[in-house]
């Protein structure tokens, strides 16, 4: 993990992720049929996550 320079201003530090980090967040997403009207969600089973929508 590198540690990068605070931008002028801001007060938090970065600090970089390796590419693949497995709790980095999980996959939720919602499609909107703009047509029908009916909205699609869908989210990763191997954690709790929630994809609404209404």
């Amino acid at each position: 993990m590198t540690k990068t320079k605070r931008p002028a201003g801001m007060a938090h530090d970065i600090k970089w992720w390796p590419e693949q980090m497995w709790n980095a967040g999980s996959v939720c997403t919602i499609l909107a049929d703009l047509k029908s009207g009916v909205l699609h969600a869908g989210a990763d089973p191997r954690r709790a996550a929630y994809a609404v929508g209404w």
